[in-house]
């Protein structure tokens, strides 16, 4: 899942910088709807679920440099 999680963290950076400012914000709180409103399945535990939820949401508010 690690690998995963990199692989989601250098698309998202890359696709953000391509972005206009407004075109940004539009994706960030379209994904983070999404985010709000997703379940994780049962098989998952919560704290990896909140986890890689919260990591998202700080990916898009914060992308790497």
């Amino acid at each position: 899942m690690v690998a995963q999680v990199e692989a989601l963290e250098i698309v998202v950076t890359a696709l953000l910088r391509q972005m206009a400012k407004t075109d940004q914000q539009a994706l960030i709180e379209s994904v983070e709807g999404a985010l709000d409103s997703a379940r994780p399945d049962s098989q998952v535990p919560v704290q990896d679920a909140e986890m890689l939820h919260q990591y998202v949401k700080k990916l898009l508010r914060h992308p790497r440099s």
